[in-house]
């Protein structure tokens, strides 16, 4: 389990910052390991987390900036699984299972669900 908060003093209505003012205000992550058959294991991580501060929303559908709205509370999951070998493990990931539609950065759609899969080899 991991929690983190992060407190801001400065109020900056109106200005629209990346980086500077839209933090993760609160962060909280759940991670669960366990093994499934003999060399295959699997890992859950659960994200919950609140950006800090307000955008101006682009509606793609109108071609025109409408209201600002906050960064809602986002949930996210994923789930690897993966088979250990002597010197070798293949693994086989996937983020944001429940395809969550949410923004990281006003105005970008972050990614559905992204399925990934590799070799880590151990020398």
């Amino acid at each position: 389990l991991v929690y983190s908060y992060i407190y801001q003093d400065k109020y900056a209505p109106g200005l629209e910052s990346k980086y500077t003012l839209d933090q993760p205000k609160h962060k909280f992550v759940l991670n669960i390991n366990h093994g499934i058959y003999k060399i295959i294991s699997a890992s859950w991580t659960l994200n919950l987390f609140k950006r800090n501060g307000e955008y101006l929303f682009f509606d793609f559908g109108q071609n025109k900036y409408t209201d600002m709205v906050e960064f809602p509370l986002t949930c996210l999951l994923s789930i690897k699984i993966n088979a250990e070998f002597k010197k070798l493990d293949i693994y086989v990931s996937g983020n944001n299972i429940l395809d969550h539609s949410y923004y990281d950065i006003a105005n970008v759609p972050a990614p559905g669900i992204v399925l990934l899969a590799g070799v880590n080899l151990r020398l």
